[in-house]
């Protein structure tokens, strides 16, 4: 707007306003950003000042947006639906804008009170030329174009009128109009999210919705993250890619064509073509930031963590403030039990994001993995402040807790877990450690007996459960859930003590030493089967 204030002024909306005819209308295009609501009110107020009868209208077809249209009319007519009607038909034979019925543009209208929406004020004139010294002015401004649109829209409703109301409610509510709106908002390449509502829509109209925005996915970019369908999601995969496979011989860049198509790949969950596609850019050029990433992010989907690693290594070179390719190559090493390495990169995706949640998590993680408990439970603190309905977040800090010795803190947090998420199995059978540990077997039999509900073959819990039921002398019981234990893992050493404790407190000394001896054989280590197995031996002498 620097260098154009003229066309902004009293003075050039009065010789507009002239030169319409009695029907005229005349349209000035307005913009938020690089503004702040003095100055866009200033604008508006001066409009209004020559069109009284007029109103205000957002480009943007998902009614957020930061270009805005100013529509003053010359008479006091206003809006005429009748009028529209006939004019209609100019409209249908465009081969660009696709508008099935000109009321769908009311869901446009945001103000037809502009003197109300503005209020009083200075106004910009010729003579007073305020706008050429405040717009050169905010174009190096912050300003945050969310409040010029919160304030429009805090009046929106109260500046409109009864039958504009009216039509507005008729075609947000109606489903073939929302797929009406949906199909102009494809035709300008603006699509939004919930552009239509189609849970109650019938089967025609859900096939006429998917068949419009799959049109649209064959030549266009998409935000897949507009569309709640998982289903249309993967149709519109499919078109891309076919479309862009078909024609891969007239695309001007092939390597952005197999990069993208490594995208759509990898957004397909088939990564293995993903990271095909992505392997065939590379050997064009060198790969950007974010294409390395991606392709690291394929790899690792395939489990080839080395190549993974080498990928997100080579992004972190590339871009060394690229926070994600920080977080991804401090998972890999996390995964491959490189713990200090993790640790090293998950802190540098924190020194580039404080606020990345995922990276406060794993960093958690890894610090308890190193029993640096107190900054795991720091960190964990912090994921619980970005994101307090993440459960696991509360699970693993009490779990940290519980090995500082702090049973009553880590008892919190377990409870806070399972609130938010009753059926979440880890935490049930972690707060069962607890319990048994401190020899409350009732609350802890509770609990593993919860997480089997969720998960039956969890053969940790089920053993712990083995031992609750041996602490309360269930022993039959007891040796029921070991010997279930070993079948689901026949190589589980704790198992195997634990049943030959509660068979050798039977009296069946020879089946309890062989399976102290399965122990050691598993574990040589196993201090508790050798001494337990040694004194089964020693009775065995006398």
């Amino acid at each position: 707007m620097a260098g154009l204030a003229a066309l902004f002024s009293q003075d050039f909306f009065a010789l507009a306003k002239d030169r319409l005819t009695d029907e005229g209308i005349f349209v000035q295009w307005m913009h938020a950003y690089q503004m702040d609501w003095e100055t866009f009110a200033l604008v508006g107020r001066t409009f209004a000042g020559v069109f009284p009868n007029s109103l205000l209208l957002v480009t943007a077809p998902s009614g957020n947006g930061t270009d805005y249209l100013l529509v003053g009319f010359k008479d006091s007519t206003g809006l005429e639906p009748a009028y529209a009607d006939a004019k209609w038909k100019n409209v249908q034979s465009s081969k660009n804008v696709r508008l099935e019925d000109p009321r769908l543009l009311y869901r446009m209208i945001l103000s037809q009170n502009l003197p109300q929406l503005f209020g009083p004020g200075l106004i910009h004139t010729d003579n007073r030329p305020r706008l050429e010294f405040t717009a050169p002015r905010l174009m190096y401004s912050n300003s945050n174009k969310s409040g010029i649109s919160q304030k429009i829209s805090d009046q929106r409703w109260s500046s409109l009128r009864p039958e504009t109301i009216d039509v507005i409610r008729q075609v947000s509510r109606n489903t073939d109009s929302q797929i009406d709106f949906a199909a102009y908002a494809l035709s300008l390449y603006r699509p939004f999210k919930g552009m239509a509502k189609t849970a109650r829509a019938s089967v025609s109209q859900k096939m006429r919705y998917s068949r419009l925005v799959e049109n649209y996915c064959r030549a266009n970019e998409l935000d897949y993250a507009i569309i709640s369908d998982p289903e249309l999601v993967q149709r519109c995969l499919s078109r891309q890619i076919e479309n862009i496979e078909k024609n891969l011989d007239r695309l001007p860049d092939r390597m952005i064509a197999y990069g993208y198509l490594g995208n759509l790949y990898g957004r397909k969950s088939e990564h293995s073509e993903a990271s095909k596609y992505y392997e065939k850019a590379a050997e064009i050029g060198p790969l950007s930031t974010r294409m390395l990433n991606n392709l690291g992010m394929a790899l690792l989907s395939q489990g080839r963590l080395a190549e993974a690693a080498n990928r997100f290594s080579e992004a972190v070179k590339t871009e060394p403030t690229y926070a994600r390719s920080h977080f991804n190559l401090g998972f890999v090493r996390a995964e491959q039990n490189q713990l200090d390495e993790a640790i090293d990169h998950y802190k540098a995706a924190l020194r580039i994001d404080p606020n990345h949640g995922a990276a406060h998590y794993r960093l958690g993680l890894a610090l308890a993995g190193r029993k640096r408990l107190d900054e795991a439970i720091s960190h964990f603190s912090e994921v619980i402040r970005l994101e307090p309905a993440m459960a696991d977040a509360y699970n693993d800090m009490a779990v940290a807790l519980a090995q500082q010795g702090r049973p009553d803190q880590a008892l919190v947090n377990y409870t806070k877990a399972l609130k938010l998420k009753p059926q979440f199995d880890k935490a049930h059978y972690n707060l069962g450690l607890l319990y048994s540990h401190h020899n409350r077997p009732a609350e802890a039999i509770r609990h593993f007996s919860a997480a089997l509900r969720t998960d039956p073959d969890n053969y940790e819990a089920i053993n712990a459960l083995g031992v609750a039921l041996s602490r309360q002398g269930r022993l039959e019981e007891a040796i029921r859930h070991y010997y279930q234990a070993l079948q689901l893992n026949p190589e589980f050493a704790g198992a195997h003590n634990n049943l030959g404790i509660a068979l050798a407190r039977l009296g069946d000394s020879d089946r309890a030493a062989g399976h102290f001896q399965a122990a050691l054989r598993i574990q040589p280590g196993f201090e508790s089967a050798r001494n337990n197995l040694n004194r089964i031996l020693a009775r065995r002498q006398n």
